[in-house]
């Protein structure tokens, strides 16, 4: 309800008003009345008179606004433009609504229901013309920016956006690699960041230098794992490098190298040294064994 104005035509017969209505426009009513007054409504706002027709009240439909006999209706302007929306971060691949709110220069607040919407950057898929914003699926946390405006008033609203998903993005969704390790080192759609390439030509794919934690780019930069030297009739030093804190690493052995089960490296000693991992196999029994070295990351 913006204005409601009235006009008294004598002491007994006609009042008119007319109310400017948000959503259905100026709407202009005629009631009639006797000398003993009454109410009348036409849906939009609600008449009450007293005797002689003076001393009426005007109410809107909703009860928001009221005027009284030998008040003008209230004029305002919009003070500034406030968007209004979840506080907290939001999951990626939300639908939401936001709301526009005029903050009017009397201090009252109204809502702007044909505000403009525009996407201004960050994870949106789209904004509708009722304020209902689609979140985009992404690869970190981060943010959405939309706009609204609203007479010449104009507002923007930033959303955290959290990426519960490590592996649901682009041309890399659900591939086992972490999107942003790939995005970091290929870009958001790139052929070479698929698991089982080896673009530096190392010899190690994508999805083992992930896990080990070495750079795919870098033909220098791979997983190196050697028996270091023999530590006697019965134990082995191994060598892995690099290793981090962040992952976990186990030593399997047997005796064959093409057949039979590997089995934990029991009562092995892990020794790191810096990036270097130094495993002694104190139990190496057989005359020959071969080792594997399980690298274990819960990105």
């Amino acid at each position: 309800m913006g204005i409601i104005t009235s006009q008294q035509f004598g002491k007994v017969g006609v009042l008119t008003c007319l109310a400017a209505n948000v959503a259905a426009g100026p709407v202009l009513s005629s009631f009639s009345f006797d000398a003993g007054g009454g109410t009348a409504s036409n849906g939009i706002i609600r008449v009450q008179t007293s005797i002689g027709l003076y001393g009426e009240i005007l109410t809107s439909g909703d009860g928001d606004n009221v005027i009284k006999s030998g008040y003008i209706g209230r004029i305002f302007d919009i003070d500034k433009l406030e968007i209004q929306g979840p506080g907290g971060p939001v999951p990626e691949g939300s639908s939401l609504q936001l709301s526009a709110v005029a903050i009017n220069d009397d201090e009252t607040r109204s809502q702007c229901i044909s505000a403009n919407w525009v996407p201004l950057g960050g994870a949106v898929d789209s904004v509708n013309t009722d304020g209902w914003v689609q979140l985009s699926t992404v690869y970190q946390d981060t943010q959405a920016v939309v706009g609204a405006s609203c007479s010449d008033r104009s507002a923007e609203k930033a959303i955290a956006v959290l990426d519960l998903q490590r592996d649901n993005f682009g041309v890399y969704a659900f591939d086992g690699i972490w999107d942003a390790w790939q995005i970091a080192f290929f870009g958001p759609a790139n052929s070479n960041g698929a698991p089982d390439a080896d673009p530096d030509g190392d010899g190690q794919a994508n999805m083992f230098e992930f896990v080990a934690g070495t750079s795919p780019l870098e033909r220098s930069d791979f997983f190196q794992f050697e028996i270091q030297q023999l530590g006697g009739a019965t134990s082995r030093v191994l060598r892995l490098v690099p290793a981090f804190p962040d992952r976990t690493y186990k030593i399997k052995r047997r005796p064959n190298l093409l057949a039979g089960d590997w089995t934990v490296c029991a009562g092995a000693l892990y020794v790191t040294n810096g990036l270097d991992l130094l495993v002694t196999d104190t139990a190496a029994t057989n005359a020959c064994n071969f080792y594997r070295a399980v690298i274990e990351y819960a990105w």
